[in-house]
């Protein structure tokens, strides 16, 4: 079932009409436009050097002069309006300082197991100096027994982060990797690499685009795996969520709709 809505003078404004002797009502296209009614609907006049539009000649739409309050009503099906488009996009909720600061840090663990034949005595390292885009680290590892001492260098490397080309060089050792069915290697060279977990505010997968109608003016919710992502209200009319953001793999989005006289509807993908 199709629930017509009435868009009355609060809607148009201002405007200009013509009454003709048929009963049909003429309005400026500019007027028309200027409503929450889709553009280009009904057919053109041309009269007085101004363009007008046939209301008859817009289908699924109805209109009636209100000689009380000297206003012209139109009720128009749920398609015949304009949709709303709501960006859920995931925003920087402020201006992010990127600072520059120097900063030196060290990680050690000092590990000593007597219960084994051989005593052993373990320490490993990381030590690592930052100093804006750039970050030096280096890991060791010192072992001692009763017949053995030895202490490795294992991995160290020269980062350098390209926050706005989100790319990474780094100069030293790394570990190449060919994929998630595959294996990983360690390396030394230089490595350059598209970063993404740089930036995290970048979509790196497709968004949703999640569209329904309404008939009323709806609160509407946005749920992701049950996770509640998004609230608005909304005016009658056929709306979309673009961009909506998800995860790559298996899932459900759901769209809630509670109108105005509490009914709820929920529309699933």
């Amino acid at each position: 079932m199709v629930l017509n809505l009435i868009l009355n003078a609060e809607d148009l404004g201002a405007f200009f009409l013509i009454l003709t002797p048929d009963n049909d009502v003429w309005i400026k296209r500019d007027d028309l436009n200027n409503t929450r009614l889709k553009k280009e609907l009904g057919r053109d006049i041309q009269f007085e050097q101004e363009t007008y539009v046939s209301l008859k000649s817009i289908p699924d739409l109805d209109f009636r002069i209100n000689e009380e309050t000297a206003s012209l009503e139109v009720t128009a099906a749920t398609h015949l309006f304009k949709e709303k488009a709501i960006d859920s996009a995931y925003t920087k909720p402020y201006e992010v300082v990127l600072t520059k600061d120097r900063s030196v840090f060290l990680n050690y663990a000092l590990i000593y197991d007597y219960i084994t034949e051989e005593p052993v005595f373990d320490v490993s390292g990381e030590l690592g100096i930052s100093a804006g885009n750039y970050l030096g680290i280096s890991t060791f590892l010192y072992e001692k027994t009763e017949d053995e001492e030895r202490a490795l260098r294992l991995l160290t490397s020269l980062t350098y982060n390209d926050r706005k080309k989100i790319r990474t060089a780094i100069f030293g050792d790394f570990t190449g990797s060919s994929g998630a069915l595959g294996s990983a290697v360690v390396l030394g060279g230089i490595n350059f690499s598209k970063n993404f977990s740089i930036d995290p505010y970048l979509l790196r997968y497709p968004p949703l685009n999640l569209s329904a109608t309404i008939e009323t003016p709806s609160e509407v919710e946005i749920y992701l795996n049950s996770l509640l992502v998004r609230r608005e209200t909304l005016s009658p009319g056929a709306f979309v969520f673009h961009n909506v953001p998800t995860i790559v793999g298996f899932g459900t989005a759901n769209i809630l709709i509670r109108d105005a006289f509490g009914r709820e509807r929920i529309i699933s993908t």
